[in-house]
């Protein structure tokens, strides 16, 4: 046997081990971890400032962090249970002022994060080739915080939070690296109820890891 066509067979053999053997990361029971990481869209304001006078601003793309613990049942195979702690943060972008007389922009130094506890539920289901494609809801609150320090060059002290609930959903698709190790991409739409005269939505795309153990 020739050196080339060891090397082609031992290729092969590791192509069918990682891609075409489904590879059941999370398909029983059993608890796992994951951490997750990636870039999320932000939330907008818009209030009315004073009669004739109302104000809007945007974010910048942000940062988003999560963390999960969970729980595959086995009575209900492919379904999964999940508590995860998230943190978003957005920095301020442009706030627009709105009168009679036309509009004016200014530039805003700040940020809005959300720090959110959430209970999801999972479920995924094995491809044939390995690869599992899962979707997700979950529920809980989030800790919304606001702060403004300058307008401009114009100092200003805005600083300000409120829990509210929230609530998300999303997909991806999981890859195994191994029979306990899988490396995994995915959306989720985040939100809460209008909240600090904040429109808080989010679209975040995440990668990340999970361990069964």
């Amino acid at each position: 046997m020739s050196h080339i066509t060891h090397t082609l067979r031992l290729g092969l053999m590791v192509c069918l081990l990682l891609g075409l053997l489904p590879l059941p990361v999370l398909a029983t029971e059993g608890w796992y971890a994951s951490v997750k990481g990636g870039v999320t869209s932000g939330p907008m304001g818009d209030e009315e400032i004073t009669p004739g006078l109302s104000g809007s601003f945007d974010t910048e793309l942000g940062v988003a962090l999560l963390g999960a613990v969970g729980y595959g049942l086995r009575s209900m195979d492919g379904f999964r249970v999940e508590g995860e702690l998230s943190w978003r943060r957005n920095a301020l972008d442009t706030l627009t002022l709105r009168s009679g007389f036309g509009t004016a922009e200014g530039t805003l130094d700040g940020s809005i994060t959300n720090l959110a506890g959430m209970l999801n539920v999972v479920y995924a289901w094995q491809g044939t080739s390995g690869i599992s494609p899962f979707v997700l809801i979950g529920g809980g609150a989030s800790l919304v915080s606001y702060e403004v320090k300058k307008l401009g060059q114009l100092p200003i002290n805005v600083d300000d939070s409120e829990v509210t609930v929230a609530y998300q959903a999303g997909g991806g698709m999981e890859f195994p690296l191994s029979e306990k190790l899988c490396l995994d991409v995915s959306y989720r739409f985040f939100g809460t109820p209008t909240v600090l005269d904040i429109t808080n939505t989010h679209h975040t795309g995440l990668v990340g890891l999970t361990y069964a153990f």
